[in-house]
C-alpha cells in the first residue's frame, strides 16, 4: 500500500513488510527526537463488519495490555484518513527469518538462550490467559548486539479476557502455523505455543522444519519430525535432544506442562553448555 511521507504525527520512512494480505508495516519516526516506531496499518477501510478489522482490533487490544521486555511494546492506536492503525516501539532488530535468510546462523548456546527468553515471554502471556498461536521465525525478533529476543506477530492471538475474534470465517495468514492440535481439530492451549517454540528451536538448530504437510490426492497428511537434532547436525549436543523432542510431542500431555518448566529446563541446558565450553 502506498503511503505519503507523513501519516498524521508520524514521519514515514519506508515499507518494511506485509503481514498476510491485510496489514502493511512501515518504519516511521515520532516527535522532534524522531523516536523510531513501526506503524501497522490495516489495508481495508474501517468497517465493523470487516473480519480483518475485527481481528486487528483483537490484536491491538491485547498488545495494549502487555508490558514485558520480551514482548513488542504497544505505543498508539488511531484512525486516520479512514485507515485504522496501531504503532509499536521499533525493536531495532530483525526477525529470525530475516537473519537466517541473510546467511547468518545461530549457535547452540544462542539458540538455547533465545528459547529461554521466549519461554519467559510465554509464561507471562499464559498467566494473563493469552495464547499466542503464531510463534514462528517471522514473529520472533532477535537483537544480535544485545542478545535479546522480542515476540511479535499477535495476529492469531487468543485472549480469553476479550471476545475471541479469531474465529472461523476470518482470513488466516498465508501460511498459518500448523500443529498436531490444529491438524486434528483439537482445542489449542498453552502447550500449543510450546510446540510452536519447539519447532523454531528445531529449525534454528538443524535448518529443517519440525512439521510438514503433504498432499496425496488433495488429502493433507501430517508429517511430524521424529529425528533428534543431533542426528541432523552432529555439532548439537545429544543432551538437547530430549528437551527439543519433548516440545515436539504429538500428544500435548507429553510436552512440558507449562512455560515455567520449559524455562527451567533451558536454564539447565544453558548452564551445561557453558560448563562444557
Amino acid at each position: 500500500m502506498e503511503l505519503d511521507s507523513r501519516f498524521g504525527k508520524y514521519e514515514v520512512s519506508r515499507h518494511l513488510r506485509e503481514r498476510g494480505d491485510y496489514v502493511d508495516v512501515y518504519e516511521a519516526f515520532l516527535g522532534n527526537d524522531r523516536r523510531p516506531v513501526e506503524l501497522h496499518i490495516l489495508r481495508h477501510r474501517v468497517s465493523d463488519k470487516n473480519p480483518d478489522f475485527q481481528r486487528f482490533l483483537n490484536e491491538f487490544q491485547t498488545l495494549s495490555s502487555l508490558t514485558h521486555p520480551h514482548v513488542v511494546k504497544f505505543l498508539d492506536f488511531g484512525i486516520l484518513e479512514d485507515r485504522v492503525f496501531y504503532a509499536t516501539v521499533a525493536t531495532g532488530s530483525q526477525t529470525l527469518e530475516e537473519i537466517v535468510d541473510s546467511g547468518k546462523r545461530f549457535g547452540v548456546v544462542t539458540t538455547v538462550e533465545l528459547g529461554r527468553q521466549m519461554a519467559v515471554a510465554l509464561g507471562y502471556l499464559h498467566e494473563k490467559k493469552i495464547i499466542h498461536r503464531n510463534i514462528g521465525p517471522d514473529s520472533i525478533f532477535w537483537n544480535i548486539t544485545q542478545k535479546q529476543a522480542i515476540l511479535g506477530g499477535f495476529a492469531l492471538v487468543k485472549n480469553f479476557k476479550l471476545i475471541n475474534l479469531t474465529v472461523r470465517g476470518i482470513k488466516q495468514p498465508t501460511e498459518p502455523r500448523m500443529t498436531p492440535e490444529k491438524y486434528h481439530r483439537q482445542e489449542q492451549d498453552e502447550r500449543t505455543d510450546l510446540y510452536l517454540l519447539g519447532g523454531v528451536l528445531y529449525w534454528l538448530l538443524t535448518g529443517k522444519p519440525a512439521i510438514t504437510v503433504e498432499y496425496d490426492e488433495m488429502k493433507p497428511e501430517l508429517i511430524l519430525c521424529t529425528t533428534p537434532p543431533s542426528h541432523v547436525n552432529p555439532d548439537i549436543p545429544e543432551s538437547l535432544d530430549g528437551l527439543v523432542m519433548k516440545l515436539l510431542q504429538e500428544d500435548p500431555a507429553k510436552r512440558f506442562s507449562d512455560a515455567g518448566k520449559l524455562e527451567s529446563a533451558l536454564d539447565e541446558a544453558k548452564l551445561s553448555l557453558t560448563t562444557m565450553a
